[in-house]
């Protein structure tokens, strides 16, 4: 697990100092063992823009950081997280057809590369569905204290979808294989599935596909 310094302490930190402690906490109470700091810079290359030239600014967070830690470190270290039985299926296949939406074959132009949930312009492009991800994950856990638990498409299987009770999907592109199992343990398992706006629209190959839609009988509507 990795701290971003700058991030602990102007994004989240901002002029309160307990903010550092706040994001290094946050990560040993999700089951963190080990924690990596890492700071931008150099300076001279990015003024105003990293501590990696100041050590004194963040050296005592962490120092606080640490000593609150080891006080409760027989507690968190055997420690395991409790899996949440909602879940939220985390955006894979429908990134690699985002680089050929914004460059297709024969437009001459280069693909940009993908913006990620964690960028301040992921709505800049064609990744709406990660936005949708990330806010639905903070309401839950911020507006009714539910910590969902993020799953990949892998786990869309039989055995993989029996802890939780509610998957909720944003993706455009959902394998053929992954929309069938989730189908099957809506029916079988009695299990929720809860998508946003033209999710599971396509499959892996970006072919359109109605699978989960349909099963789930799904009614859209254009506007």
């Amino acid at each position: 697990f990795a701290v971003a310094v700058e991030d602990a302490w102007v994004l989240v930190a901002g002029s309160a100092g307990w903010g550092f402690q706040m994001r290094v906490h946050s990560l040993l109470a999700h089951g963190a063992k080990a924690i990596k700091y890492f700071a931008f810079g150099p300076e001279w290359a990015f003024p105003g823009n990293c501590w990696g030239d100041d050590v004194a600014t963040y050296a005592s967070q962490m120092i606080t950081a640490h000593t609150m830690a080891a006080d409760a470190e027989a507690l968190l270290w055997p420690g395991v997280k409790r899996r949440s039985d909602v879940a939220i299926l985390y955006p894979r296949s429908s990134q690699v057809w985002d680089l050929w939406e914004t460059a297709p074959p024969g437009s001459g132009r280069f693909p940009k590369g993908l913006v990620d949930g964690g960028n301040k312009y992921v709505d800049g492009e064609t990744m709406d569905y990660f936005v949708d991800a990330d806010f639905i994950y903070l309401s839950l856990t911020l507006g009714w204290g539910v910590d969902a638990f993020w799953i990949d498409e892998q786990s869309l299987t039989a055995e993989g979808l029996a802890p939780f009770k509610v998957v909720i999907v944003t993706e455009p592109h959902v394998p053929l294989s992954a929309q069938k199992a989730l189908l099957a343990w809506v029916h079988e398992r009695g299990g929720s599935v809860i998508t946003t706006m033209g999710a599971a629209s396509f499959d892996e190959y970006n072919t359109p596909s109605s699978v989960l839609i349909d099963g789930l009988g799904i009614q859209r509507k254009a506007g």
